[in-house]
């Protein structure tokens, strides 16, 4: 029986790149949920998936964390034996974005992308963008650089299943 691959994301933005990613083929296909690993319990993602029969994709940010929450989402996923991975953004989304895209900075990526200045504006064009993947095209995006972190300063385990980025992403 093939697993079930959940892609889990922090935000609504996140939601719409990772879909856009998935409709352009440049990752594994799958569904898109939003899940903070950071902030929020797992046990509501436990009792809605076997661990049999799902494989799950945990895209983090490392901006605001959550320590106790984390390490204990982390511990509940391994008791539970279920198989998960982490793919860490430098920072939040933005900034991952940003270094995709060769901007020196989040405000760069924000004047390029819409000629705007703020990140809830820049959020909301980039959730209602009905040609997102242009857009990335247009700006240089770079998925050879897209989560490109392998650690950061949590220690819960020794291993903490750094997803391998050959297993999901596209890069040629």
């Amino acid at each position: 029986m093939m697993k079930k691959l959940i892609y889990f994301c922090e935000g609504e933005t996140e939601q719409k790149f990772i879909k856009v990613l998935k409709e352009e083929f440049l990752i594994k296909p799958g569904q898109v949920k939003i899940f903070n690993l950071m902030q929020k319990n797992i046990n509501s993602i436990i009792r809605k998936y076997k661990s049999s029969n799902s494989e799950f994709v945990f895209i983090i940010d490392i901006d605001t964390i959550n320590k106790d929450i984390f390490c204990s989402n982390i511990k509940i996923l391994k008791k539970h034996k279920y198989k998960f991975c982490l793919f860490i953004q430098n920072k939040n989304f933005e900034d991952e974005l940003a270094l995709c895209c060769n901007k020196n900075n989040k405000l760069a990526l924000y004047k390029d992308f819409y000629n705007i200045n703020s990140s809830n504006e820049f959020k909301s064009k980039f959730i209602s963008d009905n040609s997102l993947y242009l857009k990335l095209i247009n700006n240089s995006f770079d998925i050879t650089k897209l989560w490109l972190l392998t650690n950061f300063n949590i220690q819960c385990y020794n291993n903490l299943n750094i997803c391998n980025r050959n297993g999901f992403l596209k890069e040629n």
